[in-house]
């Protein structure tokens, strides 16, 4: 398969006159959408087993402690999603992160994992930056 960019100069020429801050500013702004949608995907606890007896904390646990957000680091912005509870890695998280995780095996099929929410989501996400880099273009 081959695909041929027609115009790819001139939206290459648009992008480098804008200015940083300018360019920096949007770039945060639709970074900061991005992770309202991510955090919008994010299911709900999964349904009770049968029998269980642990009650769960819906308001405080793992639901309840998931926050973004968004950073410079240099030239680059960040989004960043996820939670800071000690044991959220082995409940919703496909990666080992600071020694902890991933997700245990009586967590796998029954949690949904943040790296999954993202992986799902990826089409959307990568429609705001198409739509982003489409109102720079054509200011």
């Amino acid at each position: 398969m081959s695909i041929t960019w027609i115009g790819l100069d001139k939206v290459i020429a648009k992008l480098k006159s804008l200015q940083a801050p300018e360019l920096t500013n949007e770039m945060r702004k639709t970074q900061e959408k991005v992770n309202a949608y991510v955090f919008s995907q994010v299911p709900d606890y999964p349904a009770k087993r049968p029998g269980q007896t642990y009650v769960r904390r819906m308001s405080g646990g793992i639901g309840g402690s998931i926050t973004t957000k968004v950073e410079g680091m240099g030239s680059d912005i960040v989004g960043k999603i996820g939670s800071s509870i000690e044991y959220a890695p082995w409940v919703i998280s496909d990666e080992a992160a600071g020694g902890a995780g991933p997700q245990a095996w009586m967590h796998k099929g029954r949690w949904w994992t943040l790296q999954g929410v993202v992986k799902k989501a990826q089409a959307e996400i990568n429609r705001f930056f198409e739509d982003m880099i489409a109102r720079l273009v054509n200011k």
